[in-house]
C-alpha cells in the first residue's frame, strides 16, 4: 500500500470507527488493510461457492457492487486470506467504513487507476441544468412492503408492546411508534416497521439479535444467498428478542447503505377485555431517508446542505434526482398509519 494511499483511507476510517467506539489502533489498520486489499485486486466474490457463501454477508453489499462492477468482475474468487480478514472483524465496522469511504473518497480512489485530472466544479455554477419549477413542492409518503396480514407465533401469554423504533446517527432523529402484540412474527414486525418509516422495500432486511444471530425478514426473496446461514424470521416471534421493558434490538435495511433501527421495547401492557389486538403506527417525527441515498452519513451531509448551502449543486442535482424539494421534518402520521393497519 502506497502512504498516499493510506493517507486517504486512514483517516476516514479512524473518524467514522472512532463515532461508533471501534477505534484502536489494531482495528483501525486491519480496517485500512482489508479496504485496500479489496479495492486494490478488485476481486469479487463467488455468491454460490460453498465455502464462501456462508461468509459473505461480512462485508456489506456496497463494497460488493463495488467489486462486482470492476474490470475483472469474471473472477468470481476471494483469497483466503482476505476472507480470513473479514470474517475477523465486526460487520458494522465493515458497513460504517464503507459508507464513508465510498462517499467521501471514491473520486480519490479513481486517482489510482487513472492519470487524468479530476473535473471541479464550483457549487455556485449555473451551467447545471436545473428547473426548479418542474419539481414537486416536496417528497410524498411512499411506503410499501411484501407481505400480507399479519402473522402471529404461539406465546404463553399475549402481551401489548409498545415499541420505539430510531434510525441510528440520523440528525434530525428519525424515529416511529408502534403498538404491536407480543406474538407478532418478526417478519410482520418488519414489514411494519418499513410502512411505519416509509422505505419502499427494494432491498433485503433482518434483524440482528445477540450473539451475531442474523433473522432474515425479506419476504420477498426468501432464499437470497445473502441470507445462507441466517435464522427464518418468519418462525420466529418479537418477544423472542424483546421481553422486558428497556430491551432492544436492530432491525437492518438494505444491507449496502445499512440503514440501522434500534427497537427498543418501550412499554409492556395487558390488553384490555375486548381489545383487539392489532398493530398500529401511534408516533413518529421526520422523514425517512430516500432508498438508494447512499446510508445515513450521506444522508446527514444532505441535510446539512439544506441548512448551511441551500443552492449548492450537490443539492441541486438531490433534488432533480428526486424530483422534488426534501423536507427533513416531513412525516404523514395518518397516511403511515393507515399502510400499518392495512396489515391487520
Amino acid at each position: 500500500m502506497t502512504n498516499e494511499r493510506k493517507e486517504l483511507l486512514e483517516p476516514v476510517i479512524r473518524s467514522i470507527m472512532e463515532s461508533k467506539g471501534h477505534a484502536t489502533d489494531e482495528e483501525v489498520a486491519k480496517a485500512v488493510e482489508v479496504f485496500d486489499t479489496l479495492t486494490e485486486n478488485k476481486t469479487a466474490y463467488s455468491y454460490e461457492h460453498p465455502d464462501y457463501g456462508p461468509m459473505v454477508k461480512e462485508v456489506p453489499e456496497a463494497l460488493r457492487r463495488l467489486l462486482d462492477n470492476s474490470d475483472d468482475h469474471k473472477d468470481l474468487s476471494l483469497k483466503d486470506d482476505i476472507m480470513d480478514e473479514c470474517s475477523k472483524m465486526e460487520r458494522s465496522v465493515l458497513v460504517d467504513a464503507v459508507n464513508s469511504i465510498i462517499y467521501f473518497w471514491m473520486d480519490k480512489w479513481h486517482k489510482f487507476d487513472s492519470d487524468d485530472e479530476e473535473e471541479e466544479y464550483d457549487d455556485n455554477e449555473e451551467e447545471y441544468d436545473y428547473d426548479e419549477e418542474e419539481l414537486a413542492p416536496r417528497q410524498k409518503y411512499c411506503g410499501w412492503a411484501y407481505g400480507g396480514k399479519v402473522r402471529n407465533m404461539p406465546v404463553k401469554t399475549l402481551k401489548k408492546y409498545t415499541l420505539r423504533i430510531e434510525l441510528k446517527d440520523s440528525n434530525p432523529q428519525v424515529w416511529r411508534e408502534l403498538e404491536v402484540p407480543s406474538s407478532i412474527s418478526l417478519s410482520s414486525l418488519a414489514q411494519a416497521i418499513l410502512l411505519a418509516m416509509g422505505w419502499d422495500e427494494d432491498h433485503l432486511h433482518q434483524f440482528i439479535g445477540k450473539g451475531k444471530n442474523y433473522y432474515s425478514t425479506s419476504q420477498n426473496q426468501p432464499d437470497s444467498p445473502f441470507s445462507q446461514g441466517d435464522k427464518d424470521g418468519s418462525r420466529y416471534g418479537i418477544s423472542h428478542l424483546l421481553q422486558k421493558e428497556g430491551d432492544s434490538t436492530v432491525f437492518e435495511y438494505d444491507y449496502g447503505d445499512s440503514w440501522r433501527h434500534v427497537v427498543k421495547l418501550k412499554k409492556v401492557d395487558e390488553y384490555a377485555a375486548g381489545e383487539q389486538k392489532t398493530v398500529q403506527l401511534t408516533g413518529g417525527a421526520n422523514a425517512c431517508p430516500p432508498d438508494d441515498c447512499g446510508g445515513i452519513y450521506r444522508y446527514n451531509h444532505l441535510v446539512e446542505l439544506m441548512q448551511k448551502k441551500p443552492n449548492s449543486r450537490e443539492l441541486r442535482e438531490f433534488y432533480d434526482w428526486m424530483g422534488c424539494k426534501w423536507d427533513a421534518t416531513f412525516f404523514p402520521l395518518k397516511e403511515a398509519a393507515k399502510a400499518v393497519d392495512r396489515m391487520n
